[in-house]
């Protein structure tokens, strides 16, 4: 770490010090995550069909096999908290930011 980068740390760890002992007080902003939503094997199909996307390559765009998401339109396993966010992303941004056109 440099100087400069030292000289900032301390002064930030000075900043919270000021703030715990009442002498100053620093901004903050309060933030609500929008729930998770959960997904049916049905609306998985239908997100995946209406991006035109197979199995395979809605897959490699969330990081699981196509496999697993046969496994959930089949109904036999259920995306995990992780998937769910992508696919509320997905839903909310498409698929843009994900891909690279050639």
């Amino acid at each position: 770490m440099n100087d400069e980068d030292f000289k900032g740390l301390l002064g930030s760890v000075q900043e919270m010090v000021d703030h715990v002992q009442g002498k100053i007080t620093l901004r903050s902003n309060t933030i609500e995550v929008i729930p998770v939503p959960e997904y049916s094997p049905q609306s998985v199909r239908s997100l995946r069909e209406n991006l035109h996307l197979s199995r395979a390559v809605l897959g490699e765009l969330i990081g699981v096999s196509p496999k697993t998401i046969e496994s959930w339109e089949r109904g036999l396993n259920h995306p995990t908290g992780p998937a769910r966010r992508m696919f509320q992303l997905i839903e909310k941004q498409g698929i843009d930011s994900l891909v690279t056109m050639t």
